[in-house]
């Protein structure tokens, strides 16, 4: 018997959807349209027919996230050759899933056209094992509980508050094929969906990545060599802050929106990164931003996230969390890149964690030199005070305190210069010689020792080369130690904890207790105070990153 061509056409088209994941559009012939019916088998993969499969039509505009239920008239159970039937459906497009609870295989049709048609005879559908999508979340302002789903199907995944902190969603057992669009709603009837990506390929037993900024038109890879030719570390970082540095004219400014606010990082696999622009200059052509990411692995040549930039209607993204979070051991972080006429401007230097612990300006030197953006030049008597720090700032068992400076060592107070301190019970100093110390009290004064404070003191020569230098000071509970440019420069044991004897506030460029003869002379940038202890690979990395001429990111496609 010869075969209708609309019927081989639609025949073509299903096994398509099976076999590449490719879309279907099914018609049938042209009569009433009053009585429209839908029927079709469902068979394995090996072509026996399957019995007790679920089937399911669905209105091609169905909204999985609006709660209606899916009338009983809407869904049947193959029979012994594994056939189905549909009747009374009204005219339109629609789709058809089905469902084997047994064998937990699984298929999809989209478009069968009834629009035209009284009645269709669906090809046979094979099924297959499902898959899923990584899906990211929109950057909307809302809040409470939402849905990503598929339109058309029953397909869905509810959105909480923790998953708008991850920021992505796994949508599974989806059946093979192609998906024309994902979509995230609120679920109410005043809602309106925002399509989050089209046409995406499920495969079975698979997870499919959505890319969130596909449709952005600029892209570039930001490449973290941490093998011995890159960073060179052995261990595993999280929650690291990047510093990109962006200049013209190899990133054309003009491609992107005002102040920066369309540029969008994320990971390889098109899950979204928080961002933090500190700096953005177009006319100048240069800008500073931190980027929070998740993982950097050790000893990996091969690893990169992307930036993406190019849509001129992008508003600045919510972040959902800081880059700087405290939640991943920050407790204050200052960029330095404020500035005020006067010396009396309270909370004028703003704390990068979000956490409240803003500085108060106290710096008559107008110099705003920096290393990564602005910084702060200081005479001997300026500085800067933030008064209330988060409270992970007073965990007694461990802390690092990191900064960048510049100084000749002239004109330091005699005792030294005070960097970075946190209200004396803990602090870096370098004194005009060179000499770099690294202190903390103890509940008391430790047996054996002249002073009653454990210390590391070393001299480094370039300490006052008048270059930028990093130095990091940490304490893990037992050890001290004192770090410069990315190396180990000193350690002591340190059996004790830190007995905050003092008030606790941060103080850069004066004795953080009120003590005179510690005034620091010279530029300093980048202030940060942790409520974890960071080890030397960490140290290592943030050194090679944000120093001056840093190829970490090595970024390429600009």
């Amino acid at each position: 018997m010869t075969r209708p061509a609309h019927w081989i056409a639609a025949a073509l088209a299903a096994w398509l959807v099976s076999a590449c994941g490719q879309k279907v559009a099914l018609g049938g012939d042209a009569t009433e349209t009053g009585n429209a019916r839908v029927s079709g088998q469902v068979v394995r993969e090996d072509g026996l027919p399957v019995v007790g499969a679920e089937v399911t039509i669905l209105a091609s505009d169905f909204n999985p996230a609006g709660g209606t239920a899916v009338p009983d008239s809407q869904k049947d159970t193959t029979d012994v050759d594994g056939r189905y039937r549909f009747a009374r459906l009204q005219d339109g497009k629609y789709n058809l899933l089905a469902r084997h609870a047994e064998t937990r295989t699984r298929s999809i049709l989209f478009d069968i056209d009834l629009a035209a048609a009284d009645s269709v005879t669906v090809p046979e559908d094979t099924l297959h094992a499902p898959g899923a999508i990584s899906v990211p979340l929109p950057e909307t302002l809302d809040s409470g509980v939402g849905y990503v789903y598929v339109p058309g199907t029953t397909y869905r995944k509810r959105v909480d508050s923790e998953l708008r902190i991850v920021g992505s969603v796994i949508l599974d057992s989806l059946p093979p094929g192609l998906m024309p669009s994902v979509a995230y709603g609120k679920g109410d009837a005043d809602s309106r969906p925002i399509v989050l990506a089209a046409d995406v390929a499920v495969h079975s037993s698979e997870v499919t990545y959505v890319n969130a900024y596909a449709v952005w038109s600029h892209s570039a890879k930001l490449a973290l060599n941490t093998s011995g030719s890159g960073a060179a570390t052995s261990k595993d970082q999280t929650d690291f802050p990047l510093l990109v540095r962006l200049t013209a004219p190899a990133f054309d400014f003009s491609q992107a929106a005002a102040g920066g606010a369309d540029l969008r990082f994320a990971k390889r696999d098109g899950t979204p990164l928080t961002r933090e622009i500190q700096s953005w200059d177009a006319k100048a052509g240069r800008a500073e931003i931190w980027v929070r990411v998740d993982t950097v692995h050790a000893n990996d040549a091969s690893q990169f996230i992307t930036m993406h930039w190019g849509a001129q209607n992008a508003a600045a993204p919510r972040a959902r969390r800081p880059v700087f979070d405290t939640l991943a051991g920050f407790s204050g972080v200052w960029h330095l890149e404020e500035d005020a006429a006067d010396t009396a401007a309270n909370g004028l230097y703003r704390d990068a964690t979000g956490a409240g612990g803003n500085g108060n300006d106290r710096i008559a030197n107008v110099s705003r030199s920096g290393l990564i953006g602005a910084g702060h030049g200081l005479d001997s008597g300026d500085y800067m005070v933030a008064p209330k720090v988060y409270g992970g700032a007073k965990t007694s068992a461990v802390f690092t305190l990191s900064i960048w400076f510049r100084t000749s060592g002239k004109g330091m107070g005699p005792v030294g210069g005070e960097m970075i301190s946190l209200g004396d019970n803990y602090g870096i100093r370098v004194n005009g010689d060179g000499m770099i110390h690294l202190w903390y009290w103890p509940p008391t004064q430790p047996a054996g020792l002249a002073t009653p404070w454990y210390e590391v003191n070393v001299k480094d020569a370039k300490a006052t080369d008048g270059n930028w230098h990093q130095v990091f000071g940490t304490f893990d509970g037992a050890n001290l130690r004192l770090y410069g440019d990315g190396e180990e420069l000193g350690n002591a044991a340190t059996p004790a904890p830190v007995g905050f004897l003092f008030p606790v506030n941060v103080t850069l460029g004066k004795h953080g207790n009120g003590k005179p003869g510690y005034e620091y002379k010279g530029d300093l940038d980048e202030a940060e105070v942790h409520s974890a202890v960071r080890d030397a690979d960490w140290i290592k990395m943030s050194f090679a990153n944000q120093k001056a001429g840093a190829v970490f990111p090595a970024i390429s496609g600009l």
